[in-house]
């Protein structure tokens, strides 16, 4: 009745194998303890990751809005869909991936793979050229800050709060000669 063979339990980061409920022996083995204990690293990461993805597409739309206010680039609501589905599959990429391979090379396919796919359909809205580079660029540099931030565990909050400092301060010079006023008179 209480004979639940395999069962695993979390216990201080280790998991264990119990063969029995009933007998209430324990068998650490060494491959249980490799094969969950990577896993479940990959598994907090992609947590981790999915916990700045508001963030992320923030930043990523803000870009995009610039582009709309200071070089008066049109840019349709299903563009914005398109390329917020881009950026929701590059954590269902780095999640499927990072089951198989490590969580690094996991990170690094899936960035790649979504910083192309998304540079690749700027390039036709945006009209290629130096604004479709400023895309790629960026998301290269998005990826890779928060590769870092998640590798710091003890600095992210810090690591995240100068970015954004940051952030506000470009926003904030990009966009201190718009008058919005005008733009509501057009």
């Amino acid at each position: 009745m209480w004979d639940f063979a395999a069962r695993f339990f979390q216990r201080s980061d280790h998991y264990v194998q119990m063969d029995s409920m009933r007998h209430g022996k324990f068998r650490i083995t060494d491959a249980v303890i490799r094969k969950r204990g990577s896993i479940l690293d990959a598994y907090r990461y992609v947590e981790r990751s999915i916990k700045y993805g508001v963030l992320f597409l923030v930043l990523v739309f803000t870009t995009f809005f610039l582009f709309e206010v200071t070089a008066r680039q049109k840019i349709h609501p299903f563009q914005y869909l398109m390329v917020g589905a881009a950026l929701c599959l590059f954590y269902l990429l780095l999640l499927s991936i990072s089951e198989f391979i490590g969580f690094g090379w996991a990170y690094l396919i899936a960035a790649v793979a979504s910083t192309l796919l998304i540079t690749w359909y700027c390039r036709f809205f945006l009209g290629g050229g130096v604004r479709t580079l400023m895309i790629g660029a960026g998301l290269t540099g998005i990826y890779t800050f928060l590769y870092i931030t998640l590798r710091q565990q003890d600095y992210a909050l810090l690591m995240g709060a100068i970015a954004l400092f940051i952030v506000l301060a470009i926003v904030m010079y990009v966009t201190r000669k718009v008058d919005w006023y005008a733009r509501d008179v057009s």
